[in-house]
């Protein structure tokens, strides 16, 4: 159970994933004594195509509940869920809900192997205007990574491959038109933002991420050799790199 002491978390998937590939993590800070939540994005798996608006409006919806309460948030997003992070802690920032008089906000949102996009891009837009080979854009509606070459080798190189095909069985098609949305938000104006930098990270490469890494301002950058998806193989140091972003969030309080 959290404890007034500990900020909450919110985590934020990204696409093709559901929040339980975060249980790992939540158990470790769950045993350091950190309240958690995890998002459930409508545009993956969604029967109706949804977009970036839809997945922010989920994300802001979990992360106000916290901040309602009078909790300090951190909010860690991964990958697409860059995009919807950006969004969805649109005037939430804790400095600026106390100087009005409100409690709770949030303190820190950590980017972690996320993109970081300045208002109009889209994701299609920051992948070069065109998506790599292993993401399927054949559907209309949909991005597949099922008929993708390589796609588990390259997301999950630190993982074995039972795990990998253990991840593979947990797939949801994504909506396309999530991609083509463009951010309008730019959080790293309003309150503190960190970078969670994958090293071993083959779908976005190191030299990405320390770029994006770099608009986010003073803020130390945690560094792990991890995949792109860090929370999984490396469920401990994705808590250390939480706990990084509580405290340096709370200075800033």
């Amino acid at each position: 159970m959290a404890t007034t002491q500990h900020p909450s978390v919110v985590f934020i998937p990204g696409a093709w994933h559901l929040p339980e590939g975060f249980d790992g993590v939540r158990e470790v800070l769950s045993a350091r004594g950190y309240q958690t939540d995890a998002v459930w994005l409508p545009s993956v798996g969604a029967e109706v195509p949804k977009n970036l608006s839809d997945d922010t409006a989920a994300a802001r919806h979990i992360i106000e509940q916290r901040v309602e309460e009078g909790k300090q948030v951190v909010v860690v997003a991964h990958s697409y869920g860059g995009l919807v992070g950006s969004g969805a802690v649109r005037d939430l920032g804790y400095v600026s809900r106390k100087v009005a008089g409100k409690q709770g906000g949030v303190i820190m949102l950590i980017y972690m192997a996320a993109f970081v996009a300045t208002k109009g891009s889209a994701v299609l837009d920051l992948l070069g205007g065109s998506p790599p080979p292993w993401m399927d854009f054949t559907d209309n509606n949909y991005i597949h990574l099922s008929n993708a070459p390589n796609a588990a080798t390259i997301l999950y190189n630190d993982l074995s491959p039972s795990e990998q095909e253990k991840r593979i069985a947990k797939w949801a098609p994504m909506s396309k038109a999530a991609f083509l949305e463009p951010v309008s938000h730019e959080p790293w104006l309003e309150l503190p933002c960190m970078y969670l930098i994958a090293e071993n990270d083959q779908a976005l490469p190191l030299a990405a991420q320390e770029a994006m890494a770099s608009m986010l301002g003073t803020n130390p950058s945690y560094r792990c050799a991890g995949s792109h998806f860090p929370y999984l193989d490396l469920p401990e140091k994705v808590a250390d790199a939480v706990e990084l972003g509580a405290q340096q969030g709370l200075k800033r309080c």
